[in-house]
């Protein structure tokens, strides 16, 4: 490391000049053992170990390893997760006959197909809870306000929010699955106090606040380290290993508890995240239904989304799409040949990918109508020239325009969640459907699960 330039000033009459500088770094440092991300000197390396942040800690009673996994895992070979360097690479052939299979799966799927489709893509006459409406009485401009605003509407149907729970303290557990920051929650607080007519730190007693989500955050919404708000309580760690019946709040409520409601909330939980969540939540009912009967699940409120990451050995509705014919390969199946489960998963990045025009296609539109050269620009079809849509359709590799493409991502993704829809009825649960809780203009994953027992 580089010394510091002596300074030019003289020195104090009867004083010896002094230099600072650095002394040279004379320790070796290596690796650390526990995060190869950053390094430690050997002399220190005891030391470090101790307190290390990725030092294995002791893990608290609800946490078990692979809890909620699939009790027989799924053996299909997994795409390459670059969808949009793996899906092109088949087959042109295998892919047709993938997408009749898909196209096959959704017919028999529901009784109306074109009534499902026009559902998919209509107009959604979007609900605002109270509690984030304006002085007007109006929905907030801010989508995700909007969202946000939406699934408390949903609570509120179920009597999740405005409803006074009957029994002792401690009758109510929002538990928030991915709960990011903690956004969601401090709505489902606020829209609380809206109806008590309380403020957030005078809460009812009776509602405590579980967030979950794997990563850290910074600048979190929720205050779980502060002794003011004992009712939340924040879990780093992540849902496949959530064993929810030991879990704070659950646990700890006394067996002569008159009841202990737990309500599934999210936006938007990705993926496998969603498989894990119901997996978890029928595990929950199933430990508590015999040992602890006043403890039940009252219900799920979940927006949807980020499908196309949706894996395999986690996937709750294989056994429905397999009912549907969506076929799955042998373990060893050649990779060209990938089962059709990989390819549905992929179509459904096509339901969100927006609709942007290549360079040829804005070229030819600016110099016939003026148009912006904006490479973002998103255009509106029916307004679009024929040689711009024309130019659009050619250079897709799959040969099928825009419209078609959307359509089968909606159609995979619906697919998707029906499965999820049949497992939870399988399960039991009485009332299980899929809404579209806000319009695709506010957010194209418009899609929410709602359920209760």
């Amino acid at each position: 490391m580089p010394t510091v330039a002596p300074t030019t000033a003289p020195n104090a009459p009867g004083t010896e000049r002094k230099r600072k500088r650095f002394p040279k770094c004379a320790q070796q440092r290596i690796l650390c053992p526990l995060d190869p991300k950053h390094t430690v000197a050997v002399a220190d390396l005891d030391r470090h170990m101790a307190k290390c942040n990725a030092r294995q800690r002791p893990r608290p009673s609800w946490h078990a390893s692979c809890v909620n996994d699939a009790s027989e895992p799924c053996d299909v070979p997994l795409a390459d997760p670059l969808i949009r360097s793996w899906l092109p690479s088949l087959p042109l052939a295998v892919f047709k006959q993938h997408v009749a299979q898909i196209e096959a799966a959704f017919s028999r799927h529901v009784e109306h197909p074109t009534a499902l489709e026009h559902e998919l893509r209509a107009p959604v006459e979007e609900q605002c809870h109270s509690s984030l409406k304006t002085s007007g009485g109006r929905a907030p401009e801010n989508k995700h306000l909007r969202q946000q605003g939406a699934l408390l509407h949903w609570m509120e149907k179920l009597d999740w929010i405005g409803g006074a729970s009957e029994g002792p303290p401690f009758s109510r557990v929002f538990v928030d699955f991915g709960a990011g920051k903690g956004d969601l929650t401090e709505r489902v607080q606020h829209a609380i106090a809206y109806h008590t007519g309380a403020s957030r730190s005078t809460a009812p007693a009776d509602v405590r606040y579980l967030l979950v989500d794997r990563q850290h955050f910074r600048h979190k919404r929720d205050v779980a380290a502060d002794e003011s708000h004992p009712e939340l309580q924040r879990l780093t760690m992540d849902i496949q290993d959530l064993n929810l019946a030991a879990a704070p709040f659950i646990q700890a409520v006394p067996e002569t508890a008159a009841a202990l409601n737990v309500m599934a909330i999210s936006k938007h939980l990705c993926g496998a995240a969603t498989d894990l969540t119901l997996r978890c939540l029928i595990k929950f009912e199933a430990a508590v239904s015999e040992s602890s009967p006043s403890k039940r699940c009252s219900g799920i409120v979940v927006a949807l989304c980020c499908h196309h990451v949706c894996n395999p050995s986690t996937y709750v509705g294989m056994e429905y799409l397999q009912s549907l014919g969506i076929a799955l390969p042998a373990p060893d199946a050649p990779v060209p040949d990938l089962d059709v489960f990989n390819t549905l998963v992929s179509l459904t990045s096509w339901a969100t990918c927006g609709r942007v025009l290549p360079f040829s296609a804005r070229k030819h539109a600016e110099e016939h109508s003026g148009a912006s050269a904006d490479p973002n620009h998103r255009n509106d079809p029916a307004t679009e020239p024929e040689a711009s849509k024309a130019a659009l359709e050619d250079e897709h590799w799959s040969g099928l325009p825009f419209e078609e493409r959307e359509l089968l991502g909606l159609k995979a993704k619906q697919l998707l969640n029906a499965g999820r829809v049949h497992y939870l009825k399988k399960a039991g649960w009485s009332s299980v459907k899929l809404v579209s809780y806000v319009d695709r203009s506010t957010t194209l994953e418009n899609r929410a699960l709602i359920a209760h027992p």
